[in-house]
């Protein structure tokens, strides 16, 4: 029986959705209460979820390709979860002192 591939697709467009939404949730009002640890963190414990997504479905036969899929995704997670955080207009740091 094979085994179906279409999550191993699927799932990283919606994190790539999710990153947006979250971001905009909190807005920049949120990220100085505490919305910047909480999309942190949801943000960081994505990137493995996405490295392993094209190997535990096997996106492709290959395992070198299905290596170079996960590292795609992480990268393209990472460049979307910065720009949502950006386009969203959060704060790192709110005040200094």
């Amino acid at each position: 029986m094979e085994q179906d591939r279409t999550p191993a697709f699927i799932l990283p467009p919606l994190i790539y959705g999710l990153y947006f939404a979250l971001a905009f949730a909190i807005g920049r009002e949120g990220s100085c209460q505490g919305g910047v640890d909480l999309y942190f963190w949801l943000g960081l414990l994505s990137l493995p979820v996405l490295f392993s997504l094209p190997l535990i479905f096997k996106a492709v036969e290959k395992l070198l390709f299905r290596l170079l899929i996960s590292v795609a995704s992480v990268v393209m997670g990472v460049m979307l979860w910065a720009l949502a955080f950006e386009t969203a207009g959060m704060y790192f740091m709110c005040r200094l002192f």
